[in-house]
């Protein structure tokens, strides 16, 4: 790529270069290739703006003179040498709040608290027995060391520390204007009654290579292609997962499950690959447009991944490979959600599928995430946040991740441990440029889209950034 870009007759261009790389045989090749900045990932902001703010320097620089002498050249390097160098933080430890820290105990008359500092000027740090001084030229937080021990600062340091105090207030949910407020969901049927059994046609896939059998191996890819797994606007967010699901294994699928064909039969290793969400939240689509539950049944080995975000769904899956192997074109099943009982009418048979671990089974008697939330959405606006942080006892056997999760559980007396499912109060919609429009339908599936305002979200973009794809072009612009 260098010697392309310094190719004789291409106008001249310097080389920022930002890599993984890190062995002396690439670096070396970067210097010969007349690299002027080698980053190495991972590296925080500051760095790479050093480099930027050193390059312009130097090139600004370099438009002011016409000629130099060695004490100039060597002051150019210097610029891009940039001497004052970026200080090394801990993780989580912005230089914004080291600096306004810093401040506050420069202005303070003695030793100042955690809890004490956390009122001023800048978000609350977290209450712990710890406590900020100003001593000599550098700023320091003792942490239940010996009397006079100072290290950097560092929220967590090397012990388990309580985390309570004056922490920021999650604000309630806010309703849009002219909103009238979440309904509540209408009954599903009579209180404690299961849901009926669901009812369809067989809709098989072939392996062309071998009459008689059901294909093996129908990766997440083939589920839904890559081009499909965009969105193209807010207000089409799931349009294109639900146009292109098995688009080139079988272009008819929407039409077929639209004549009730809805109980998808594959073979071993369905849905394995990639992680992604478009593929169940896109069958799951095309069914609820044809009005019919689609129920997945095939064999051994389904992908993880796909089972649970299909779980979360709402989407049923069945593994039995009996069930797969008896399948006929034409054949009619049924499916008991309550007891996960599939039963082939034509054949006159009944299957017990592959047992769901305890965490699956609990996700599927909800109905998934989004039939969840929408029986809970109303009562989760009208509900002010609780947030209520554990006492210095508690905490101690909590991390400090715990320690968050435990002080906004929405059920008071939930555990908290490895593997549990925990409701909890937030306001912040964590994503990437790839799961972000999924999640944003998501929230828009639970909340009607119409109602409330989405509080905040953090976007990690990763995959759909300045390619100049349309397709990609109109992901990362929603």
């Amino acid at each position: 790529m260098l010697r392309d870009l310094h190719a004789k007759g291409r106008s001249p261009v310097d080389v920022i270069a930002i890599t993984a790389a890190n062995d002396v045989e690439t670096l070396r090749s970067a210097l010969q290739g007349g690299v002027v900045h080698y980053l190495v990932k991972p590296f925080p902001f500051n760095a790479f703006r050093e480099k930027l703010e050193g390059y312009a320097a130097l090139r600004s620089r370099l438009g002011e003179v016409r000629e130099v002498d060695q004490e100039e050249i060597d002051g150019l390097y210097a610029l891009m040498r940039n001497s004052a160098r970026a200080l090394e933080l801990p993780k989580g430890l912005s230089p914004a709040t080291l600096a306004l820290v810093a401040r506050t105990l420069r202005d303070a008359a003695g030793e100042l608290s955690a809890s004490e500092v956390a009122p001023r000027d800048f978000t609350p740090l977290p209450r712990s027995p710890r406590t900020l001084r100003r001593g000599g030229s550098r700023d320091a937080l003792r942490c239940g060391g010996p009397p006079g021990a100072s290290v950097p600062l560092d929220p967590c340091h090397h012990e388990r520390v309580n985390l309570a105090g004056d922490a920021p207030v999650i604000q309630p949910a806010r309703l849009l204007p002219g909103a009238p407020g979440p309904q509540e969901p209408r009954a599903e049927g009579p209180s404690g009654a299961a849901p009926g059994p669901i009812r369809g046609k067989a809709l098989i896939f072939w392996d062309p290579k071998v009459p008689g059998k059901k294909l093996d191996a129908i990766d997440t890819d083939q589920i839904t292609p890559a081009t499909d797994c965009v969105s193209e606007s807010l207000e089409t967010l799931d349009a294109r997962w639900k146009a292109g699901s098995f688009r080139f294994l079988m272009p008819d699928f929407v039409a077929r499950v639209a004549r009730g064909e809805n109980f998808v039969i594959a073979g071993d290793r369905f849905a394995i690959g990639s992680s992604r969400e478009m593929s169940p939240a896109g069958l799951k689509g095309v069914g609820d447009d044809a009005r019919h539950e689609i129920v997945i049944v095939c064999g051994a080995g389904m992908g993880d991944i796909f089972r649970r975000n299909a779980l979360n769904l709402g989407l049923h899956v069945i593994q039995s490979r009996a069930a797969v192997e008896d399948a006929q074109e034409g054949d009619s099943f049924s499916f008991d959600p309550g007891t996960r009982t599939l039963r082939n009418e034509t054949r006159g048979k009944t299957y017990e599928p592959a047992v769901l671990s305890p965490q699956e089974e609990d996700i599927r008697r909800t109905g998934g995430i989004i039939k969840l939330g929408k029986r809970e959405f109303a009562e989760s606006v009208r509900r002010p946040p609780s947030v209520v942080w554990p006492d210095p006892k508690t905490s101690r056997g909590l991390s400090s991740t715990e320690q968050i999760v435990w002080a906004h559980r929405v059920d008071k007396d939930a555990e908290v441990r490895p593997g549990a499912t925990v409701r909890v109060f937030a306001d912040l919609l964590p994503a990437s440029d790839g799961t972000g429009p999924f999640s944003i339908h998501t929230f828009n599936q639970i909340s009607g889209g119409d109602t409330i305002y989405p509080r905040q979200v953090a976007y990690a973009n990763d995959h759909f950034v300045f390619n100049h794809r349309e397709a990609d072009d109109k992901q990362t612009d929603i």
